[in-house]
């Protein structure tokens, strides 16, 4: 089978687990756009930015799905389970959960779309799986919204979770791309095994601090991450909020910029 070919395969496979999803979770259609537009515009503006390393259109379709089927609903399920056994779960083994499972989509998609690694392309690859974990697990986060506070809850939401911190899991699991395709390269595996621990160390330390910040102390959420339950004040909403997330990501961002400016 030609590479266009598994790229389709695969494309249609994690579509239609990601159909089954919809439909068993009954997602009306207004939460499931929502979900996807500010993740869409992210991808387009990647993708366009991406020059030499873009891939084709059929495998970034296949890669943005197979982070959401193939990622983040079994992570979802094992974030569960871990937080029903282990109190402080959501804090640090969760996001350590999230990101083994976006590093088994990128190392299933080495496998199966194979190309010459380079940091730049790995580092595209894994922000597709980001961007699609990202609208799954939206779409949880918006149905919530949407049942709990109704449209005017669901749009704040969109902003907060979409448009303010809709990057993480891209950035997160881009730079376990960089790291896998160093290693693919022959590179040192310490600096390979680094860039991977640091993907997770970011997202522990976005659990730990960033998340509660945003959700406990700006607008009232039960748990971090959960949904809004009081509207933020305009201040927190576009001027405290944006300023923890990027503090937040900062570090993570010049690591990464960093390892694509060494590649030779």
């Amino acid at each position: 089978m030609t590479a266009a070919g598994r790229a389709a395969a695969l494309a249609a496979t994690a579509v239609m687990i990601l159909a089954l999803y919809i439909a068993a979770e009954s997602l009306p259609p207004v939460v499931l756009a929502a979900a996807m537009m500010p993740s869409f515009l992210a991808i387009s503006l990647v993708f366009v930015a991406s020059g030499r390393d873009r891939e084709p259109v059929i495998a970034a379709i296949a890669m943005v799905a197979s982070g959401g089927a193939f990622a983040a609903l079994p992570a979802s399920y094992l974030s569960a389970q871990a937080g029903a056994a282990v109190p402080s779960a959501p804090a640090w083994l969760v996001p350590l959960i999230e990101e083994i499972a976006k590093l088994f989509v990128l190392v299933l998609l080495a496998y199966l779309l194979p190309r010459r690694p380079s940091r730049r392309n790995g580092a595209l690859r894994g922000a597709l799986v980001g961007f699609g974990f990202t609208i799954v697990e939206n779409t949880q986060y918006l149905l919530l919204a949407a049942v709990m506070g109704g449209s005017d809850a669901m749009l704040r939401a969109v902003y907060l979770r979409g448009a303010v911190g809709g990057l993480h899991h891209a950035l997160f699991a881009a730079t376990s791309g960089v790291g896998l395709a160093m290693r693919q390269a022959g590179g040192n595996a310490w600096v390979s095994v680094a860039a991977l621990a640091w993907a997770g160390l970011q997202h522990v330390a976005w659990n730990a601090v960033a998340a509660p910040l945003v959700g406990d102390r700006l607008c009232g959420a039960a748990t971090a991450g959960a949904a809004c339950q009081i509207p933020p004040a305009p201040l927190d909403a576009y001027v405290t909020v944006p300023l923890v997330t990027a503090v937040a990501l900062a570090p993570g961002a010049a690591v990464l910029f960093g390892l694509l400016r060494r590649q030779r």
